[in-house]
C-alpha cells in the first residue's frame, strides 16, 4: 500500500478524492429520494461539507493545480466534514444534547391554513433519531469514518510527497 500511495501522482490522488467525495454524495441523494430516508439538519451539513469538497477539488483538477497546498485543503474539509459527522453522531447516541436547529420549528399558528402548510413543509426527522443503520453504524457514522479515513489518507500522501521531495 505505501509504494502504491508513493507512486500516485497529486492529480490521480486529487481525483480519487473527487471520486470518493462525489460517490459519498450521490449515496446521500440516492438514500432520500429513492429510500425514502429523509435527511436531518446535521446530515444535510454533512452532505453541504462534501459538495464544498466536490466543488474546490474539481476546478483545482481542471486548472491542473496538483500541489500540496491543494491536498492541504482537501485533507481540512475532509476532517471539518468529519467534525460534523462525529457531531452527529455524538448527538445520535445521546451523548450531546439535540441542538435547536434540529428541534426548532419556525410554523405560524395566526392561520390554520397556513399552520397545515408549513407543518407539512418541516422536515421530521430529528438529529437525534437513527434512520438507517448497518452493523450497528448510523449513516452518519460512516460519512464520520470516510471523511476521517480520507483525511488521515491525504495527511499521509502529503508525508509521503514530501519526503520525495
Amino acid at each position: 500500500m505505501t509504494q502504491y500511495i508513493k507512486n500516485l501522482s497529486i492529480q490521480r490522488f486529487l481525483l480519487i478524492l473527487l471520486i470518493i467525495s462525489t460517490l459519498a454524495v450521490t449515496a446521500s441523494y440516492i438514500s432520500q429520494y429513492v429510500f425514502g430516508l429523509q435527511p436531518c439538519h446535521l446530515c444535510l451539513y454533512q452532505r453541504y461539507g462534501l459538495i464544498f469538497t466536490a466543488v474546490i477539488l474539481a476546478p483545482l483538477i481542471l486548472l491542473k493545480m496538483f500541489t500540496v497546498r491543494s491536498l492541504v485543503v482537501a485533507s481540512l474539509l475532509f476532517l471539518t466534514t468529519a467534525g460534523i459527522a462525529g457531531y452527529h453522531v455524538l448527538v445520535e447516541q445521546k451523548v450531546i444534547n439535540v441542538p435547536e436547529s434540529c428541534s426548532k420549528s419556525d410554523i405560524d399558528t395566526d392561520s390554520f391554513d397556513l399552520f397545515k402548510k408549513q407543518l407539512s413543509a418541516q422536515p421530521q426527522v430529528s438529529c437525534d433519531e437513527i434512520q438507517f443503520e448497518l452493523f450497528g453504524i448510523s449513516m452518519a457514522g460512516y460519512n464520520f469514518l470516510v471523511c476521517f479515513g480520507l483525511a488521515l489518507l491525504t495527511i499521509y500522501f502529503i508525508r509521503q510527497k514530501r519526503q520525495l521531495l
